[in-house]
């Protein structure tokens, strides 16, 4: 009787035996925003997917994993600022950099673009990283 749950025991370690435990996708956006003497005391708001992940200011960047695939990034928009968003499609094990400017007008517009890895880590060398806030 007792050799059947060995067996079993057995059956299962096998089976588990040479597999990899579940991995999770994950990509990273990095949004960063360069000292400037324009809106130096205006907090850029940043959300991903309608959800506020936190905020940046003047000489600051900010690391966000998310899962691979389609989102909707915003920048700024409060009562001070117009703000922007884009959408970005983010591939698996991949970086991604948002330059966050403001755009000087009738009232602050905040400019978003997608910089290559090469000009981003540059200039993130410069600046110090803001913490994101925590998701429930």
């Amino acid at each position: 009787m007792k050799a059947v749950p060995a067996l079993l025991l057995l059956a299962i370690g096998m089976t588990c035996e040479g597999q990899q435990p579940p991995t999770t996708a994950s990509s990273t956006v990095i949004f960063y925003r360069v000292g400037g003497l324009w809106s130096k005391a205006l907090d850029f708001p940043i959300s991903l997917d309608g959800k506020a992940v936190g905020s940046i200011h003047n000489g600051l960047y900010i690391s966000i994993s998310t899962t691979p695939g389609k989102h909707e990034v915003s920048a700024g928009g409060s009562m001070l600022t117009q703000g922007e968003t884009v959408t970005l499609n983010t591939e698996d094990g991949k970086t991604y950099y948002v330059r966050v400017d403001n755009a000087k007008g009738m009232h602050e517009h905040v400019r978003m673009r997608l910089v290559k890895p090469e000009e981003a880590t540059k200039t993130l060398s410069k600046l110090k990283e803001s913490q994101p806030k925590i998701l429930n």
